[in-house]
């Protein structure tokens, strides 16, 4: 569990998640606690341990720590429908999913949490000796925040489209790309990619190109 616990703070700290400062008068800070989980494979063996911190975001006041949290997911309709193209068409399929997905999603308001366990034994040259109170200042989205879905949703939106691809108006967690005899269409379910299209050359610049900006799994 340590070894996943920093896995985790170094995903945050490449990320740039938090700042560690010393608490100011006027700070409201949401707490936060550690979620384990056992990940396991189809046979029931372990895969991996996963540690993840998140937010106690049902501590968040409306209109002060956000606003909008409506994100989109892709139909299930919609998904049936495109893999149904795919094996008509004879298309090329590959899943992808991107770590720490709503660690990319930057914020609009000013939010501060309340230092997690482990931080200070993890990172101890981040912690005055004297006993100065500190709290983290959020610079991007974390798991459980109440915007985070949406903030997460609105960054993937702008890497599809400097990638050149299209939102469908009827389900905006579909994008598709056309170009000569290019047409790749990306289903979304939140942080889980379909990447469908003619060639596997295709699927490969897709991948690419994503990862770029997220670490993909």
């Amino acid at each position: 569990w340590w070894d996943a616990a920093l896995a985790e703070l170094k995903a945050l700290e490449d990320n740039g998640t938090f700042t560690v400062r010393e608490r100011r008068t006027g700070d409201k800070p949401i707490g936060s606690r550690w979620v384990l989980r056992i990940k396991r494979k189809a046979d029931g063996s372990i895969d991996r341990y996963k540690g993840r911190v998140v937010a106690k975001g049902y501590s968040q006041r409306p209109g002060f720590d956000f606003a909008e949290t409506f994100a989109p997911t892709a139909k299930w309709s919609a998904l049936r429908a495109i893999l149904a193209l795919a094996a008509l068409e004879d298309m090329e399929v590959e899943s992808v999913d991107i770590s720490s997905a709503f660690l990319n999603g930057e914020l609009d308001r000013d939010i501060t949490m309340e230092v997690f366990a482990g931080l200070p034994e993890m990172r101890p040259a981040l912690f005055p000796e004297d006993g100065t109170q500190q709290v983290l200042e959020l610079n991007k989205a974390l798991y459980r925040l109440k915007q985070s879905p949406r903030q997460w949703h609105q960054k993937l939106h702008s890497v599809m489209t400097e990638m050149g691809f299209t939102r469908v108006q009827c389900d905006n967690s579909i994008w598709m790309f056309k170009k000569d005899q290019s047409h790749i269409i990306v289903p979304v379910y939140v942080d889980d990619m379909t990447i469908v299209a003619r060639t596997k050359a295709e699927v490969d610049w897709v991948k690419t190109e994503l990862k770029k900006h997220f670490k993909l799994h």
